[in-house]
């Protein structure tokens, strides 16, 4: 028992992870002890090559009820909380002593390789240029996550930079996934997208009277789809209210029975003609704002929505940001040498062209009206060194 006036209390969690296949012991473990008002104690646990570690907690006062929450080293406390990961619950009646020692917990195969991408480091590099190709100085960069379902869209910002004398920024934030779907939903903030709706609609048309189909509303509500699916019995005998994701997959799988197939739908990773599981989403898919003080007014010069969502987009990428109205750089003087610096192919700045500095790594092939072979008399524009006397180039 606790001796008199005393005021230590310690909690051993063990963990184990000798079961997991490929075990590494250079990847760690974040494990927290969290209290009923939310209070918590969290600590990085190394593992030997055996595949055993041990979390240790210090308490000055008896703590009563703890969840002991283990999850991926680069997740938060507040993250750990929200994750579908390892958790156990300690009764207060277990404090008979000032010492618990809890049994191991096993850390299974599934969750170890998991937890190597529910937390990651991503990293964002780019320029903001003008249209002639002059670099944008001093312009505030910020991303956004980017998800949409059915008309409605929701964008979440993870990360700012700012552009330094050349137009160029990194940015790195961090990313993560693994949620339960109610803490999702919880962080999100949606509106209505009318570009999705232009497209929903029409699809709609050549299944249902005009009559049945609702109105889109600003936010995303179960009795958009009441007067779709009522004949299925689907959601006429619930209560309208705000959204269950848990109900989302019943939801989907009556409408695609009535609603026709449609490719390109699918391919904008629409729902319902595409599963939507955003919690398990470990890729961010991106859109970007810039803004820049000009003349003492700060002025949005880029304004990406919904539509120009960049999917899935890796640990490291590049991206240039063409800008509109910016203040930019004046063209410095002209180099010296028999020199060329191209800005321009047929009215097509050079870092929109896929395999040119600044631009993104485009597959093989003709995937966009920039990325498309150059032919014939080919108008080009530029910095031209002083001593260059070519006739034409090819």
């Amino acid at each position: 028992m606790a001796s008199k006036g005393k005021e230590q209390y310690t909690l051993t969690v063990p963990l184990d992870a000798s079961g997991v296949e490929d075990f590494q012991p250079e990847q760690g473990v974040r494990v927290a002890a969290i209290s009923r008002d939310g209070s918590a104690l969290v600590r990085q646990v190394k593992f030997d090559k055996s595949g055993r570690g041990q979390a240790s907690f210090t308490f000055r006062e008896k703590p009563g009820h703890l969840k002991i929450v283990v999850g991926p080293a680069e997740a938060s406390t507040e993250d750990l909380q929200g994750m579908q990961t390892i958790s156990q619950e300690l009764s207060a009646r277990l404090w008979r002593d000032d010492v618990v020692n809890l049994p191991a917990i096993a850390i299974s195969s599934y969750y170890w390789h998991w937890w190597r991408r529910w937390c990651r480091t991503f990293t964002v590099r780019g320029r903001v240029v003008c249209p002639d190709g002059r670099p944008v100085p001093g312009a505030t960069v910020r991303a956004f996550d980017v998800d949409r379902w059915w008309w409605w869209c929701s964008k979440q910002q993870v990360g700012t930079a700012v552009t330094d004398a050349h137009g160029i920024f990194e940015m790195k934030f961090r990313w993560c996934c693994g949620w339960w779907p109610w803490y999702w939903w919880r962080l999100r903030h949606w509106h209505l997208e009318p570009e999705l709706a232009e497209q929903i609609v029409p699809e709609l048309q050549k299944v249902f009277p005009r009559e049945q189909i609702p109105q889109p509303t600003p936010q995303p509500d179960f009795a958009q789809f009441a007067s779709l699916l009522a004949d299925e019995g689907t959601l006429a005998d619930r209560p309208v209210g705000p959204i269950e994701p848990a109900r989302l997959d019943n939801i989907r799988d009556a409408l695609v029975t009535k609603l026709p197939l449609n490719p390109a739908l699918a391919q904008l990773r629409l729902w319902p003609w595409f599963p939507w599981y955003p919690w398990w989403d470990c890729t961010p898919d991106l859109i970007f704002q810039v803004t820049q003080v000009c003349g003492g007014t700060t002025k949005v010069i880029v304004d990406e929505g919904c539509g120009d969502t960049r999917f899935n987009v890796p640990t490291e990428s590049t991206v240039t940001l063409v800008a509109h109205e910016a203040c930019c750089i004046e063209p410095d003087n002209t180099p010296d040498g028999n020199c060329v610096v191209l800005s321009m192919v047929c009215s097509t700045v050079m870092n929109q062209i896929h395999g040119n500095p600044g631009a993104p790594v485009g597959p093989a092939g003709y995937t966009t009206f920039n990325h498309r072979p150059f032919g014939g008399n080919v108008l080009i524009s530029g910095q031209f060194g002083n001593l260059a006397q070519a006739d034409y180039y090819k």
